[in-house]
């Protein structure tokens, strides 16, 4: 860390003289700082230095720190506006559009901290971040979700805790992950989302009703130690027996063993893509953020406030919480069908005879 700011403090002298490789240094370092998640700061990493020859040779666009060695760009004073230019003329034919829209955005706040560090004067040209088509949301239906249930129940009690709370609270796959026993309150019957692990950064509290029963009998099989693991959720050494499998001998729940370490992210990917699979869901997308979006509409479809779905869900923007509302509205329109008072005023089948013979 003192050689990056030997470094930087030596280039103050002449701007645009320190290297783009240890201007990007600085820039991880204030993100890290700053106390974002290691998450980020890789994904920070991946798209300005790259990660391993392994990952990256298939990568058909160069990261802006090999595109530049490849051009014997050295200072970050080189990075004029012909050559931001061709980098990201590079970048747009060479990668897909979403790669393309993090490349603009990382590289806009990259120079952006080089003009407040003074490193550079200006930014050499104006960034755009190409727009981005908001996708449409698939959320699993009901008569899906009770096939899933169906499938999940005979498993073992970790799975079933983990299925119950995510249709209890619509939490993030990350949230789940990094839960630890003491972030819940049993007694209140809710959990605490810290802001560590919420991707706001925000503290929350979300309430329990029937995920408190699930998560419960799980703990009782996990135990209360945290010395090992301070994760909640663990892996299994093994992946267990999951159900219609063809093997005779089903593993039974109490004989799982744990390892000393947290259910992954990608762990619990897997795992709710192995129970669409043996639900047979297709035409839905089988993953955490699905459940989020299933929690979400039937919240509202059920007569939920948006404001509290907002502070549950986790949402800072109240705009994000209103794209559920579209689903919602297929139920307002069915009841509208069924309640409206205009139905009263139809003529009955006697006076559609009579008005007939005038």
């Amino acid at each position: 860390m003192s050689r990056y700011r030997s470094e930087r403090f030596q280039s103050r002298g002449s701007t645009s003289a320190i290297s783009l490789e240890a201007a990007i240094r600085e820039f991880l370092l204030a993100h890290e700082r700053k106390g974002d998640s290691e998450s980020y700061l890789t994904e920070l990493r991946s798209y300005l230095i790259g990660g391993s020859a392994h990952y990256w040779k298939q990568r058909p666009w160069s990261t802006l720190v090999r595109w530049a060695n490849a051009r014997a760009l050295v200072s970050v004073g080189d990075l004029d506006k012909e050559q931001v230019g061709a980098y990201l003329d590079h970048v747009r034919t060479e990668a897909t559009k979403d790669v393309y829209g993090k490349v603009c955005a990382i590289l806009k706040r990259f120079l952006d901290f080089c003009v407040t560090e003074s490193y550079l004067d200006a930014v050499p040209m104006r960034i755009q971040r190409p727009k981005r088509l908001r996708a449409e949301i698939k959320v699993f239906t009901p008569e899906e979700m009770m096939r899933l249930r169906n499938v999940v129940i005979k498993e073992n009690v970790r799975d079933w805790a983990i299925f119950m709370l995510l249709n209890d609270t619509g939490l993030r796959a990350s949230e789940i992950c990094n839960l630890r026993a003491d972030d819940f309150r049993w007694e209140r019957q809710e959990v605490i989302i810290r802001p560590q692990i919420a991707k706001n950064k925000s503290f929350r509290i979300v309430p329990l009703s029937a995920s408190l029963r699930p998560l419960q009998r799980y703990r009782q099989v996990r135990g209360d130690d945290m010395t090992a693991c301070d994760k909640f959720f663990l892996a299994f050494y093994t992946t267990p027996v999951v159900a219609g499998s063809k093997r005779a001998n089903r593993r039974n729940t109490g004989s799982l063993v744990f390892c000393n370490s947290g259910l992954t992210r990608n762990g619990l990917f897997f795992l709710v893509k192995k129970w669409g699979a043996l639900a047979g869901i297709t035409e839905s997308r089988c993953s955490p953020h699905t459940f989020r979006h299933f929690f979400a509409t039937q919240y509202l479809r059920q007569g939920g406030n948006i404001l509290s779905l907002q502070r549950i869900l986790g949402h800072t923007r109240l705009d994000v919480t209103e794209r559920y509302l579209k689903f919602a509205a297929a139920d307002v329109k069915a009841e509208h069908q069924h309640f409206s008072p205009a139905r009263t005023l139809l003529p009955r089948r006697t006076e559609r005879k009579d008005s007939m013979s005038i």
